[in-house]
């Protein structure tokens, strides 16, 4: 077992119940990218492939518009509330 089970994590909330899933269409063939922001673990994007860090920019079209989140708290929250150029030079 990893850090994050001896600090309470476990595997049951590792994912925790929230999430976002864009479903990108293209001639090529249809795909989706998963933006992980709740739990204790696997805070990112995800497309099946790779996994990408959270960032301020990268987060804000997710949670834009009909996907507006009502609140946040946590490394979602820590993320939303730094501006943009502080996380690209830090």
């Amino acid at each position: 077992m990893g850090l994050f089970y001896y600090c309470g994590c476990t595997k049951d909330s590792a994912y925790g119940d929230g999430a976002i899933v864009l479903e990108v269409v293209a001639k090529q063939g249809n795909t989706e990218v998963v933006m992980r922001y709740d739990g204790c673990d696997h805070h990112g994007f995800d497309d099946g492939h790779s996994a990408r860090t959270l960032t301020h920019d990268a987060v804000k079209p997710f949670i834009a518009g009909p996907n507006r989140l009502a609140t946040y708290s946590g490394d979602l929250g820590v993320i939303l509330s730094e501006p943009a150029s502080k996380q690209e030079s830090g």
